[in-house]
């Protein structure tokens, strides 16, 4: 039995294909808007990274619907709509250590976990959610509310639980946290900080997915994504939801000059993103082409930032590869279209955002042949290599840097290929998917 959108004046109603359809306890208020309690906490810090920029998206494309967001959000706040009720609380730690970022996300938690639970006793809401479900902080809040409440709820899940997923070179996740330990101490972790890492990226993986088991249904967004859920123990109906750009922001005036760079990396400078093996690939490069440059933009704490300096001192590249860390949204882009092509050799991406804008500004990218590339971007202008083949990549690298017609032609196919990847049907989608998880949440009542 199937469920669609349709209008009816201003208002979106749900229709049934079939036949009236009796629910457990109540039935759907089909002639008013969804409410939804958010929770939504992310560094409290001004960049916009990942799923946290996806749900800033989403509430802008899903405004044509009738959808209600109230939203439970740290510091420094980034939703500056009117349109949307925030709870907003200040966390008290600076986001510079491991032990302070720990102590933030606890915090964090609490602090969700006391608003929503006050919000749901104020407003009636079809459920309550986090856009980040990947994230303890934000999951636990959001089951104990539930649990105080009653009131129905599920999560978004944007990657593996928890921020770092350990991917081998058969591309399955790692779980075993000697082997994350290890892993580590390889990229130059200091032993503290290389444990701290191994129990972040070990423990997470075994609760979260029984908490998840606990909702009746959640989202995650793409069907890699889902299939490793599943094999960390996700026993519940899995709906895969996608993810879009806004390509009207990015226009080709606006962010054109003289190039730059050869090649750039865009990510966070954490190892599942592949800066480390980017760097070792570029040494290989520069072998054959003396002198060509590479750029590193993203986000990174202190202890990021001098694994990635001493792997760059290590392999003798600091004239090679330039450190550019955080940039605004527009130094961004006009990096992306001033660089030769985008290298990207990241094990595991819940959808890889980047990769669409790299080709919205008509880069070619080489990259590893993991799971998510084999389903969201089998195109010609990304040159793949098998998970860990540091050679393979860096002879894509080479044949780019080599044959400059090539390297327009493969940008110009990325540019058209890119339209694909617009936000409007993925929008009215995922409303579409909200409407269905209200029926299965009055189901089970």
């Amino acid at each position: 039995m199937s469920y669609i959108l349709t209008k009816i004046g201003e208002k979106r109603i749900l229709s049934k294909n079939i036949s009236n359809l009796k629910l457990c306890t109540r039935d759907i208020e089909t002639n008013r808007k969804i409410r939804i309690l958010a929770f939504f906490w992310h560094p409290p810090i001004k960049v916009v990274v990942g799923a946290y920029k996806r749900f800033l998206d989403v509430l802008s494309h899903v405004e044509k619907y009738d959808v209600e967001y109230d939203i439970i959000e740290n510091e420094p706040i980034l939703i500056q709509n009117e349109r949307y009720n925030v709870y907003g609380y200040r966390i008290p730690f600076p986001y510079t250590t491991f032990f302070t970022k720990f102590l933030a996300m606890i915090y964090g938690f609490l602090m969700m976990f006391v608003l929503g639970v006050k919000a749901c006793r104020k407003k009636r809401y079809d459920f309550i959610m986090t856009p980040v479900g990947e994230l303890s902080c934000e999951t636990l809040s959001v089951y104990l509310t539930h649990l105080i409440t009653k009131v129905p709820w599920t999560v978004l899940i944007c990657n593996v639980p928890e921020a770092y997923p350990v991917i081998d070179e058969s591309g399955k996740l790692v779980i075993s946290l000697k082997e994350i330990f290890d892993y580590y101490r390889k990229l130059r972790y200091k032993l503290i900080d290389a444990c701290l890492m191994a129990l972040y990226s070990y423990f997470p993986k075994l609760y979260l997915p029984k908490i998840y088991n606990k909702s009746t249904a959640i989202l995650c967004l793409n069907e890699s994504l889902k299939w490793y859920l599943t094999n960390l123990g996700v026993r519940i109906k899995i709906f895969v939801v996608g993810m879009g750009l806004d390509l009207d922001e990015i226009r080709d005036d606006d962010f054109k000059s003289r190039k730059k760079y050869d090649a750039i990396f865009l990510g966070r400078f954490v190892p599942e993103k592949g800066i480390f093996d980017a760097i070792k690939v570029w040494r290989e490069v520069v072998n054959n082409f003396p002198g060509v440059t590479l750029a590193l933009v993203g986000y990174a704490d202190e202890t990021q930032i001098m694994a990635v300096r001493n792997t760059i001192r290590d392999l003798k590249l600091s004239e090679e590869v330039k450190i550019l860390g955080t940039v605004s949204e527009v130094e961004k882009f006009r990096l992306l279209y001033n660089s030769g092509f985008f290298l990207y050799l990241s094990r595991f991406e819940s959808f890889g955002r980047v990769l669409v804008e790299a080709m919205a500004c008509g880069l070619p990218i080489v990259s590893y042949d993991a799971p998510y590339v084999k389903e969201l971007f089998s195109y010609p202008c990304v040159l793949r290599a098998p998970i860990g083949d540091i050679e393979g990549a860096a002879k894509h690298a080479c044949s780019i840097l080599e044959d400059e017609v090539r390297r327009r032609e493969l940008g110009d196919l990325a540019k058209e290929l890119v339209k694909n990847y617009g936000w409007s049907m993925i929008a009215k989608q995922e409303v579409e998917t909200y409407f269905k998880l209200i029926i299965i949440f009055n189901k089970k009542r």
